[in-house]
């Protein structure tokens, strides 16, 4: 993507999200955000323990070879990085490999790197697969919501056994001795690979607890399936236009949609997406002081 294309990209998404704050009123979003003051602590707690699953997933496949100290730490730093790389959020990976060669050397480190952000999609994509039959209970029943979901569904489960495929030593990958390794040290141990992708649903699962929060802090009683369901789509939204920089627009854009879906006021779902850009705010900042520490070498 050209630097005007970036430029334009950004340009339209800070449009919309100016006209969707304007829309929803900056008076009530302010009066809004000192109500749900109380949700960001719980929130931010929330994301240290999905830092703490993903931490977990990498390590698996590492075999805990780094102490989960110094891992949490990288893991924090490299998507913090990832968090503030606008257009592809992939910045923490070079970082993560740097950070962890220190421990296990470069090939091992890419490796697992490369396999953690595999494990990361597939924990996603089973997430947003387990998601649709709540979908199908709490959305409005019309044709279109049905065939969408029918058709998310078949993308979900088709991109979900190509990855798992992968693991499986595919003919093309023989013709790259360096994909042969990496691919050996990923599959070596399918033990590993399963904890891992537990650990990255069950980190999901865990950051669903930020809507709950947020939501109830804005005044609407809602229960976990609703703060899932709400979640969910915002996620596969904002991963959907992951072009968009910083998710300017899209986050909102999608917050106020699945609102007005599931019958909720869809001012609040503007307001609800800027607490949590604050709970976003709050570990990139602390993502960022922690990569000096991450880039130490092992004792």
């Amino acid at each position: 993507m050209s630097r005007k294309v970036q430029a334009l990209v950004f340009a339209g998404a800070l449009v919309l999200f100016v006209v969707l704050v304007v829309h929803a009123g900056v008076r009530g979003l302010l009066d809004n955000l000192v109500s749900a003051r109380w949700a960001i602590v719980p929130s931010v707690l929330a994301w240290g323990l999905v830092y703490v699953c993903n931490t977990i997933a990498w390590r698996a496949l590492l075999d805990d070879a780094i102490p989960f100290g110094r891992a949490y730490v990288i893991s924090v730093a490299s998507f913090a990085i990832n968090y503030v790389t606008p257009l592809v959020s992939l910045g923490g990976e070079p970082f993560r490999v740097a950070a962890a060669s220190a421990w296990v050397g470069t090939p091992r480190a890419t490796a697992s790197v490369v396999g953690f952000r595999v494990i990361h999609t597939l924990g996603q994509l089973i997430f947003w697969l387990t998601a649709i039959p709540l979908a199908f209970v709490l959305l409005p029943r019309t044709p279109a919501t049905t065939i969408s979901l029918i058709a998310l569904a078949v993308i979900f489960a088709a991109g979900s056994l190509g990855i798992v495929a992968l693991f499986r030593s595919p003919r093309w990958i023989r013709r790259w001795p360096k994909l042969v390794a990496m691919h050996d040290q990923l599959t070596a141990r399918p033990r590993a690979i399963f904890v891992a992708v537990v650990a990255e649903y069950v980190g999901r699962c865990l950051s669903m607890l930020e809507y709950l929060f947020i939501v109830r802090a804005l005044g609407l009683d809602i229960d976990y399936l609703t703060a899932f369901m709400i979640g969910a789509f915002s996620q596969f939204v904002t991963n959907a236009t992951f072009f968009i920089p910083f998710e300017l627009g899209s986050k909102e854009g999608s917050m106020s949609l699945i609102f007005t879906l599931l019958g909720l006021p869809p001012d609040l779902g503007v307001y609800a997406s800027i607490v949590s850009r604050i709970r976003e705010m709050i570990w990139i900042a602390i993502g960022l002081g922690l990569v000096w520490g991450a880039r130490g070498k092992r004792a």
